[in-house]
């Protein structure tokens, strides 16, 4: 953080203002979150440079030891400024490996910052955990209790390094972004990393960015012993879904649902589970009220980025998760003047899923997407009636509505104007 000495300023005597003045405008621009202006403010003059800097401490960005030193000495010239650190970040400004630059500052910053009370939020980027001490870890406990932790594209040997970084911090929510450049070589099955097993009792929510080939590799072992988590959000940053369903998707899918659905006690019973591809193809969310009658899978997909048979091979893979509700809901960004027919398409293959991995099933939703509403709305068909020629066994099962309600139904007004024929 540079802030600007008060050697060779302007002084205030110089306004006609009155420095009281000066000091509202200077906290109205720091409520507005206007780095760059109290930092133009700070290079004013000496009276406004001890304001600025009660605002500009409550973020601290260091950037290299140098930073570290400056910023140390910084909020030790007062006993209130350590009070107003709220957010860290840290960014090595490095890809090298640890052999070829110096990063033991980023290890001695617990250290030498280890009083901030109120400390909320901390940012980790690009930095290097492949070569820590053993006493890395154990000092960032000092930051335990964060509301929030971020570690962005770490470089990392063995899962442990990450997992153990997240554990010491203790905060409620944490994102971790990976790269498949900084990460180690990864064999089949994430063979030779070790198990992904992160304990942390105040973790609550967790949200992983993630190309598909580590994913495929983590989830092979993840253990989350977590009492208190009850969302995890996964992005898969590098792929989209493929046009048929690749074996090796079937276990990853199946390693998400098995986190959801909690068949042993070392997987804590979460309330929400999201997994999505970064390019908007497949979104899919498992949720969990409290109530096994009411579990529910929702499947949002683009039929022009993802095939049908790849949502048939998620339904599949989701089997063990015991699901009550499923709703599939298809969306595209086709012209709005575009009219599907839904006739056409291989909705047989989900109803045929359905019928094969999902026994304990009550209720299907299915949203065929506004362009297929315009085919039908210009073709005049009833609900029922195209629900029974696309999914015909889960209407035999009695999961979809037997009777159409005129308010949806494309055929039948909502006025009470029906055709009795259907």
């Amino acid at each position: 953080m540079h802030i600007a000495s008060t050697t060779d300023m302007t002084s205030v005597e110089d306004y006609e203002l009155p420095i009281e003045l000066w000091e509202q405008i200077i906290d109205i621009i720091a409520e507005e979150n206007r780095v760059p202006d109290l930092l133009n403010c700070s290079l004013v003059c000496r009276e406004w440079v001890s304001r600025c800097r009660f605002h500009l401490c409550i973020t601290a960005h260091l950037f290299s030891s140098a930073d570290l030193s400056s910023f140390t000495g910084f909020i030790s010239s007062s006993p209130l400024l350590p009070t107003r650190v709220r957010v860290m970040r840290v960014n090595s400004q490095s890809s090298l490996p640890a052999a070829n630059s110096s990063l033991s500052w980023i290890a001695h910053i617990p250290l030498r910052l280890s009083k901030l009370p109120n400390l909320e939020s901390l940012y980790l980027t690009n930095i290097d955990l492949e070569r820590q001490h053993s006493s890395f870890w154990k000092s960032y406990t000092t930051f335990r209790g964060l509301s929030f932790l971020e570690v962005r594209y770490p470089r990392y040997s063995r899962w442990s390094q990450l997992t153990r970084l997240i554990s010491a911090s203790q905060s409620l929510q944490t994102r971790l972004v990976l790269s498949e450049t900084l990460g180690p070589e990864i064999a089949h099955n994430g063979v030779g990393l070790g198990v992904f097993y992160l304990n942390a009792s105040h973790l609550q929510q967790i949200r992983i960015d993630i190309p598909w080939k580590i994913l495929a590799a983590v989830s092979s072992s993840w253990i989350f012993t977590i009492p208190s988590l009850y969302r995890i959000v996964i992005n898969v940053t590098d792929i989209s879904p493929a046009a048929m369903f690749p074996p090796e998707h079937r276990y990853v899918w199946g390693s998400v649902g098995a986190v959801f659905y909690a068949p042993s006690p070392r997987h804590p019973l979460l309330a929400n589970v999201n997994m999505t591809f970064e390019d908007e193809s497949v979104a899919v969310e498992l949720v969990n009220y409290g109530d096994t009658e009411r579990r529910k899978l929702t499947v949002r997909f683009n039929d022009e980025l993802c095939s049908f048979a790849y949502i048939a091979g998620i339904l599949s893979s989701l089997t063990s998760c015991d699901l009550k509700v499923i709703a599939i809901r298809r969306s595209d960004k086709r012209e709005p003047s575009t009219s599907l027919n839904p006739f056409n398409e291989p909705w047989h293959l989900i109803d045929r899923t359905l019928f094969n991995s999902h026994h304990h099933l009550t209720e299907l939703e299915v949203d065929l997407s506004q362009h297929s509403s315009e085919y039908f709305t210009q073709n005049k068909h009833c609900i029922i009636n195209i629900y029974s020629i696309l999914f015909p066994t889960s209407m035999t099962r009695g999961v979809l509505p037997q009777t159409c309600n005129p308010d949806v139904c494309w055929f039948h007004d909502s006025n009470g104007a029906r055709d009795e024929d259907g």
